[in-house]
């Protein structure tokens, strides 16, 4: 009796083991699919945001370092300002919006790197300042013929007139919309090549 109490026990603990195993699988392989698919950007859209306090997968802090100080919000005293977007795949469009208080009122223009120039636009937006006058302004770029190095897209901030490092710009986040065609608008296949092109020039 005690032998089969003992055997019906092993094969319960061996049942259960090998439940676990393949939900452990199969959740990294549902992960990994996740993951893929919002590189992919399947549905055609692809929202990251930042408020440069740290590295994220998508954004690095704002460079050089001596020209930005990092507190409650990323404080720009030094001109031009610098930051790098990584890209997981090809897209066509970034929206760029950007909150920010320009207590100063400099011209404050941004952009990406197109060789060795950059395509500079001016900030614009209607919203109204919040009740601690920071403002949503944004730019438009189309992507193609951007200079994309290791799947890193370099961004300035331009504020001509910055020369006093005590009258500086606040930034309280930074948020980049990508677009590209969905995966059902035109070949799905031609889109999964699209991106496995991308991967392979870039990484």
């Amino acid at each position: 009796m005690t032998m089969i109490m003992n055997m019906m026990k092993h094969m319960t603990i061996t049942i259960i083991m090998k439940f676990i195993k393949a939900v452990i699988i199969i959740g990294s392989v549902c992960l990994v699919l996740f993951l893929i698919l919002q590189d992919m950007a399947w549905t055609g859209r692809l929202e990251v945001q930042t408020d440069f306090k740290k590295f994220t997968p998508f954004f690095t802090i704002l460079k050089p370092q001596d020209r930005n100080i990092i507190g409650d919000f990323a404080y720009i005293k030094g001109e031009p300002a610098y930051f790098d977007l990584y890209l997981p795949r090809d897209f066509d469009k970034a929206i760029l919006e950007i909150e920010y208080k320009n207590e100063f009122g400099y011209p404050i223009q941004i952009g990406p790197n197109v060789g060795l120039e950059w395509e500079l636009k001016d900030l614009s937006g209607d919203l109204p300042p919040d009740e601690n006058n920071f403002i949503i302004q944004g730019a438009e770029f189309d992507l193609e013929g951007k200079n994309i190095n290791n799947g890193k897209l370099r961004f300035i901030i331009s504020l001509p007139g910055l020369f006093e490092p005590e009258k500086g710009v606040y930034v309280k986040n930074l948020k980049i919309t990508l677009l590209r065609d969905p995966l059902w608008q035109g070949s799905a296949a031609d889109n999964l090549i699209s991106y496995l092109k991308y991967a392979k020039n870039q990484f």
